[in-house]
Order: C-alpha cells, then structure tokens, then sequence
C-alpha cells in the first residue's frame, strides 16, 4: 500500500482529485483546507466531487468538528466514516481499516 499527502497549496486539488481517481482506495480529507482567507476548499466539496466522478473507495473526513450534527452533515456529503482528530495513531489505524473491511 502506498500513502500520498496533498495540500501545500491550492494548486494540489485537481492533482489529488486525479491522484485518488486514478486508483485510490481510501481518502482521508479534513473539512476546513484553508491556505489563506481567500484560498479555501471544504472537505465535503471534494467528497461530492469525488462521488459525482465515481470513487468507489472508503471516503472518510478528519475533523476537529464530530458533534452529532457535524458527522450527521459530513455523511449526508458523503464520508463513510468521521475520525476525529484527537484520535491517536493507532486508534485512527483500527477505525479505518475498520471501516474498510465492512
């Protein structure tokens, strides 16, 4: 398996967006991509994005934000699955493996 990380700049999207497209099987986005006032990307955009381009994968969104209604939104998007980011390394490990298995 093969891990990538994207988003040192706006410029990274259409790249990560091929990247996952082009074989990915899990993609772990946070919700707030703010690289300045001006440069922002949701993380639930590119969930939709995603989906309407066909990703078939386990779409899961990392976030400060997991009150009920955060994840309720973040599964109406279309993440499979809300790993908060307070959550150790391996407990995020064991969630999304996981979560790729059901």
């Amino acid at each position: 398996s093969e891990a990538q990380a994207f988003g040192r700049s706006r410029e990274d999207v259409p790249a990560f967006v091929e990247a996952v497209l082009s074989g990915a099987d899990v993609v772990v986005l946070d919700q707030n991509l703010e690289w300045s006032r001006e440069e922002v990307v949701l993380g639930t955009d590119l969930l939709q994005e995603l989906l309407a381009k066909g990703f078939q994968g386990l779409l899961c969104m990392r976030s400060a934000n997991s009150a009920e209604a955060d994840v309720k939104f973040y599964r109406r998007c279309g993440a499979h699955c809300v790993i908060n980011k307070d959550c150790a390394p391996k407990q995020f490990v064991q969630k999304i493996s996981k979560e790729y298995h059901r």
